[in-house]
């Protein structure tokens, strides 16, 4: 056959791989968001190999990677510019994977330091608690149950927001979380005391159908995150505590949970996270909590002497 109509199977523009790799992570059902992450990412490399003639992917080697994630480093942080890592060896990985590439891939060998985050146990159990004394409005019983059901669910609050009356068992607490981050289904629970001020302001609010809002603003609508952060931060004025973070609350859960000796992978499992190191970015242990466990686990105490 004439070279001239001979049929490349392999995309050799680092273009032509961008549109094939965007394509397949879309058809892996990722989120509109997170396409625009990657796709913002790559093509920001694409530029940096650009202006030094690079522009297919054979061409591209480690020390061209290697000098990109260094000019990173100059207007960002560690975790800056982990968020351009990430994407960036997953294109090279799907690429060289998808089309059985022989030569060494470049990325293989470019190593970036992990950012070091300080895990935060989240908001206050006293600012919890001040938050719920300061719940005297004609909203008190919804307000009291959404910040109990906030904080013991571990939900997020977008979760929190998208519950309806049926995916609460009123006699149990187990929730149904349909179709979390990441399109998993999951189940999370209100204890005793969220789930006896739940039933308080459902038996008030009448009219339920079991696809109502479990939650409603006082005009009848469902609640969004950014309406949740004002009751949130309307309440921690009302108390006089800083305003958490609506995270902060999942937080706290995980961070109770780990307190009370649950494995960090069951409270893993059951904040929905995709790996436990995700969950240890969550928990932070300080000296009391050490010696208490100690107390709880001695092993010298446990000797049958």
């Amino acid at each position: 056959m004439n070279d001239k109509h001979a049929i490349n199977i392999v995309p050799e523009s680092i273009e032509q791989a961008l549109r094939g790799y965007l394509l397949s992570v879309r058809a892996a059902g990722s989120k509109a968001y997170t396409v625009v992450v990657y796709e913002r990412s790559i093509r920001q490399l694409i530029r940096h190999l650009a202006k030094r003639g690079i522009r297919t992917m054979a061409d591209v080697s480690t020390d061209h990677l290697r000098e990109f994630f260094i000019e990173l480093q100059v207007l960002h942080n560690k975790g800056g510019v982990q968020v351009f890592f990430r994407p960036i060896k997953a294109f090279f990985r799907w690429y060289w994977e998808e089309f059985e590439i022989e030569q060494r891939n470049p990325i293989e060998k470019v190593k970036i330091e992990p950012a070091r985050t300080n895990p935060r146990p989240g908001v206050a159990v006293d600012h919890i608690e001040r938050m719920i004394e300061a719940c005297t409005t004609s909203n008190r019983h919804r307000d009291r149950a959404l910040l109990l059901c906030l904080l013991d669910s571990g939900a997020r609050a977008t979760e929190i927001c998208r519950l309806n009356v049926g995916d609460v068992d009123l006699v149990t607490g187990e929730v149904q979380i349909i179709n979390a981050k990441g399109n998993k289904d999951r189940s999370v629970r209100f204890g005793d005391k969220a789930l006896r001020a739940l039933r308080r302001y459902l038996r008030r609010r009448g009219n339920l159908m079991l696809t109502s809002p479990l939650f409603q603003t006082r005009s009848g609508d469902r609640f969004t995150r950014f309406s949740l952060r004002l009751l949130v931060d309307r309440r921690a004025d009302d108390a006089g505590v800083p305003r958490p973070g609506l995270h902060d609350f999942r937080r706290r859960c995980a961070y109770e949970m780990l307190r009370r000796g649950v494995p960090t992978k069951v409270i893993s499992h059951y904040l929905g996270h995709s790996s436990v190191a995700v969950t240890e970015r969550y928990l932070a242990m300080d000296d009391d909590d050490v010696l208490e466990a100690h107390r709880r686990s001695s092993p010298a105490d446990h000797l049958r002497l």
